[in-house]
């Protein structure tokens, strides 16, 4: 064989050799355990959602998944150290309502809905507003009666200054004519330990998160946010009932740092649709009471569009009736 015939073949093997590498890193995610950020502390739905998803999404990613709390700053500590992290897909954070919420509440956050690219939005759920079953008020009205006649003696949770809850309860005070004092925690695990501890009043907690306590007594349920009564509250009329036009639910999605590969996301994507999908999962949820959303990157991804514009306004009406003041 002459050389001259040789020369050709070795450049062809030299030009696909890159291709060929280029094929493979799909076949090698993941390769290593993957984190789940959840930006609150354990205690709630939040954290319950994550560990239940990965619980049943390891299977499907051959890989260990692995939940680290992050708390504070009504999730903002969290956010930030989710959009900081690689775009390589072994990083994603816990999407709440309280990240559309924060950047347009707290002057000098990022605005996550652009700097995070969407993964799967696999549930969500509706608050209910409990207070401790020692209380006086066995009624909504009842509250807001005494609300009304003792402006800012309510102590009501939050999940931070400025976050979803904070919000809604300023919405809901608004819209009732009283005042409360709002008392912010580091998620609504350690805001239910103070409302079972007597620290304070009233809070939004997640339906699934508050029924045990308000099936073993400790607490009573007094309305939820679902669009209709739920069989497991029954006694609680809803907020729309009360004459309250308010979106009063949380979800819980999964995000990925601006510019990972996209079949990384998908990888990631088609594993959590197969985990809800599980017998297991699907038990779980309906026990907690969660609504499912199975929504992908692409359905996900306009969510958080729809939702950054439906709070964007909402909040700006409040700030313009001086009833929120965005933090610095």
């Amino acid at each position: 064989m002459k050389p001259g015939v040789v020369v050709p073949w070795s450049c062809v093997v030299s030009l696909l050799a890159p291709l060929c590498l280029q094929a493979q890193p799909s076949d090698k995610y993941p390769s290593k355990p993957i984190t789940i950020i959840v930006p609150f502390e354990p205690g709630a739905d939040t954290d319950t959602s994550a560990r239940l998803l990965a619980k049943y999404s390891e299977k499907f990613l051959g890989q260990r998944i692995i939940i680290k709390n992050k708390g504070g700053a009504a999730g903002i500590l969290g956010f930030n150290e989710g959009v900081a992290a690689p775009a390589d897909g072994y990083i994603l954070t816990v999407a709440t309502p309280s990240m559309v919420v924060t950047p347009h509440t707290v002057k000098g956050t990022k605005h996550y809905v652009k700097a995070f690219d969407p993964v799967f939005l696999p549930v969500g759920a509706p608050f209910v507003f409990v207070v401790n079953a020692g209380s006086p008020w066995k009624s909504f009205r009842e509250l807001l009666d005494y609300a009304r006649s003792n402006p800012e003696r309510m102590r009501i949770s939050n999940t931070g200054n400025a976050g979803l809850v904070h919000i809604l309860s300023l919405g809901l005070e608004g819209a009732a004519g009283v005042r409360f004092t709002h008392v912010p925690y580091k998620g609504s695990g350690p805001g239910m330990v103070a409302l079972l501890g007597g620290h304070v009043d009233g809070m939004l907690g997640a339906a699934g998160t508050v029924l045990q306590h308000v099936k073993n007594g400790k607490l009573r349920a007094l309305a939820i946010g679902a669009p209709e009564r739920y069989s497991a509250y029954a006694e609680a009329p809803t907020f729309k009932e009360l004459g309250f036009n308010v979106d009063a639910s949380t979800w819980w999605g999964y995000v990925v740092p601006k510019g990972t590969p996209r079949h990384i996301v998908e990888v990631i994507a088609s594993a959590f649709r197969k985990a809800i999908d599980t017998p297991e999962y699907k038990e779980s949820s309906d026990r907690l009471l969660w609504v499912i959303y199975r929504q992908g990157p692409e359905a996900f991804g306009r969510f958080l569009d729809e939702r950054d514009t439906q709070w964007s306004s909402i909040i700006n009406k409040l700030v313009q009736e001086g009833t929120l003041e965005p933090s610095r």
